[in-house]
């Protein structure tokens, strides 16, 4: 139960991020800085 609650929110909290395009620009950037360093 607790394994199909976790992956229940982490779906809906992946969409959420998929579907804002903020978290596409800051996921942008991270992986930016990464590359950079």
């Amino acid at each position: 139960m607790q394994m199909q609650r976790k992956e229940g929110g982490l779906g809906l909290l992946l969409t959420a991020i998929f579907a804002s395009p903020v978290a596409w620009v800051i996921i942008f950037f991270v992986v930016l800085a990464n590359l950079s360093k």
